[in-house]
């Protein structure tokens, strides 16, 4: 839905920083909007019993 908006997250840089540690990938105001990171994977428990579900792009 973010692409059809055009609109990413709105998340203030500080919610995302550390003294200790520095995690730009964790950090979702870094993602684009086409990222497959947006959505997560199916478990592989449920796409080995259920053959219709396909895995999300990306896992």
């Amino acid at each position: 839905m973010g692409t059809l908006a055009n609109a990413g997250i709105d998340r203030h840089p500080v919610d995302y920083s550390s003294s200790t540690s520095n995690f730009p990938g964790g950090d979702p105001a870094n993602f684009p909007l086409n990222s497959h990171k947006w959505a997560l994977p199916i478990p592989a428990d449920e796409t080995n019993v259920n053959t219709a579900i396909q895995q999300n792009p990306g896992y």
